[in-house]
């Protein structure tokens, strides 16, 4: 899989128009600076700095023509040409208390021509963009830049950063740029916009979309530009970050990292590196998908001693020993997360208290869904050539987006956090498979889709992170079907009691992250909730009582594959009984059903919008979830 991709080169064209005009005064009392915004003509300015920011403003606002009247400083009057080149220049350096400056500047600017004219004092200096062709001027127009900004600022304040540590404000923003872009294996598109707002890009777009949120969150960070390498030794462009951690125990480092490769690999293996992992040599040779070999620029002496990078890995990790190898999705009638470690040390495996806890927060909402333990996969697991320790945990279908969290808990300590997001892992999937480097053939394919739907139609109706739905971004129109509602047993025909102290009343569809069937009964006053018996195969189902009804959940239905299960037989005896008082013969497809005849029938008032593109949603990804369609 080619991982890299060409950085677009970018250059100034100056085009030299030095002219001294007698009537000069004249002229320059017209002179709008455009990069100013004010519209008002003015005094040139006085000096390097004023003028710098002037033109970095342009660029920041995109402006296709910048003019700016300005005092030529005394160490250029031998030279005046040089000042458009420097002036230039000194409005693209790095500044830590401006994101879209800098090294975001650099890399959403394509490039320019310039001219000059007036006096040997006072200057008259033009940038202006290519009208048309490439290289373009920018990599985004005013309007995209906009956008960009307003999802970069609401992606940092939704991670709540206040009060953090520099490495968790790190950390989240990694991981956010890691699980909510997606390779662009077209190459479509190199901007922080395509990034931000597209959610698709190539490592253009992610560097600078981690460099803003960086610095929008109090972190130093730069983009390094240079060379991978693929198998044949051939160099590749590339781009990534360098990020400065401050830390009580640690002190200030820089590390290594680049959100490119694990974004695409579903891993954090590239995160807080030191320059001998980041860069290792077979001798002086630079090996293969591995070694990052920066761009002369970002060796010289004096950049090395601005940035030192840390001598040593990620120190942050916690438990030594526990190393994420990667995450995946599984595809199949229900919905799962798996965590692929190397082979736990016997320090951790050993350990009684040992557990991998799942959470995944809500953006939407102050509270956290814990899930129980993770569920350990037995027997052996490769990772290439590497034996793995799988964990795995299921998720609601409206959880596809979030971020589910997991942690190695032990006695003496915790692991790291690790996230990943269902959908982000599906949108890989699909993107792979669009571009022929790893196909998923017609079931896989079929099923992720109808899934990604599902969760997207449950996020709506629950109103669950709005904020990206799984199905956004997704053409699922192929695997759309119409609800075929034979066979479904109507309602009327309501299960009788041979016991007059118990009688059904109702039933409802539960999706969560297993699909329950709840069932309600009315009784007398006398009866407790251990006085009957509620089984279906050989399960027993506990009943809770609430006012005059009994609540039973049914929660051993597997997953979708099982909705048309019928009938799903739910006995209900007296305790110490052997015949039934009661049965009840619904399925969770009979609800669908039912649900699609009152939708569309006129004048319906029962099932909504949101209602029923979910329980559609959930008919497909049933259908689909069998193998034999």
């Amino acid at each position: 899989m080619n991982r890299t991709k060409n950085t677009r080169i970018k250059s100034l064209y100056i085009v030299m128009m030095f002219v001294i005009v007698t009537f000069a005064v004249t002229r320059f009392s017209t002179i709008i600076s455009l990069a100013d915004g004010s519209g008002v003509a003015g005094d040139p300015y006085t000096t390097m700095e004023e003028t710098v920011k002037a033109v970095r403003r342009g660029l920041m606002a995109r402006e296709s023509t910048i003019t700016v009247h300005s005092v030529l400083p005394a160490e250029y009057t031998s030279d005046p040409n040089s000042y458009l080149g420097d002036v230039y220049n000194a409005a693209l350096v790095h500044d830590p208390s401006c994101p879209n400056g800098g090294d975001y500047l650099e890399s959403n600017r394509g490039a320019m021509t310039a001219s000059l004219g007036g006096y040997t004092t006072d200057l008259t200096m033009t940038y202006n963009t290519p009208e048309c062709g490439q290289p373009k001027g920018y990599l985004d127009t005013p309007e995209q830049e906009v956008k960009t900004l307003q999802a970069l600022d609401a992606a940092v304040t939704s991670l709540s950063l206040d009060g953090k540590t520099d490495y968790e404000k790190v950390k989240a923003i990694y991981d956010y740029v890691r699980l909510n872009v997606t390779y662009d294996h077209s190459l479509t598109d190199h901007s922080t916009y395509s990034a931000a707002v597209l959610r698709k890009s190539v490592c253009q777009g992610y560097a600078s979309m981690l460099y803003y949120m960086m610095l929008k969150a109090g972190i130093d960070c730069r983009i390094i530009t240079g060379n991978v390498y693929d198998a044949d030794g051939n160099p590749e462009g590339h781009a990534w970050n360098i990020v400065k951690i401050t830390d009580a125990t640690y002190g200030t480092k820089w590390y290594n990292v680049d959100v490119t490769w694990d974004s695409d690999n579903g891993s954090d293996s590239w995160f807080l590196m030191s320059d001998a992992s980041f860069d290792p040599r077979d001798g002086d040779n630079p090996i293969a998908n591995v070694s990052h070999v920066r761009d002369s620029k970002f060796k010289t002496d004096d950049f090395l001693e601005k940035y030192p990078v840390s001598a040593v890995d990620n120190p942050f990790k916690g438990i030594e020993g526990v190393k994420l190898l990667g995450c995946s999705a599984i595809v199949t009638d229900s919905i799962y997360v798996e965590y692929w470690f190397a082979t736990l040390p016997n320090s951790v495996s050993t350990d009684e208290s040992m557990r991998v806890e799942f959470t995944f927060p809500r953006n939407n909402s102050a509270y956290s869904y814990e899930l129980t333990y993770a569920q350990k996969e037995p027997g052996k697991h490769w990772s290439g050539e590497q034996e793995c320790d799988v964990f795995r945990c299921r998720i609601p279908a409206s959880a596809m987006s979030d971020a589910v969290c997991a942690q190695v808990t032990t006695s003496s300590g915790s692991s790291e956090l690790y996230r990943v997001s269902f959908k982000k892992y599906a949108d890989v999937l699909l993107e792979w498979d669009a571009h022929n480097i790893q196909t998923l053939g017609n079931y896989n394919r079929n099923i992720l889709l109808s899934m990604l739907k599902y969760g997207g139609c449950a996020q709506r109706y629950f109103n669950v992170n709005p904020s990206v739905y799984a199905d956004e971004g997704i053409d699922v129109s192929s695997i759309e079907r119409n609800i075929n509602t034979s066979g479904a047993l109507p309602f009327s025909q309501k299960p009788t009691s041979s016991d007059s102290k118990i009688e059904y009343y109702a039933s409802c569809l539960m999706l969560r992250e297993h699909i329950i069937l709840r069932h309600y009964f009315l009784v007398d006053d006398s009866v407790q909730p251990d006085d009957y018996v509620f089984s279906r195969n050989s399960n027993v189902f506990t009943a809770k009582r609430s006012g005059n009804y009994l609540i039973v959940d049914v929660t051993d239905l597997g997953g979708v594959k099982d909705l048309d299960i019928a009938p799903c037989n739910l006995h209900v005896k007296r305790k110490g009984e052997s015949s039934d008082v009661l049965s009840v013969n619904y399925n969770p497809m009979n609800y669908i059903k039912i649900a699609d005849t009152k939708y569309n029938t006129p004048g319906n008032t029962d099932v909504s919008d949101s209602l029923y593109a979910l329980l559609k949603a959930l008919y497909n990804y049933h259908y689909y979830s069998e193998a034999d369609y």
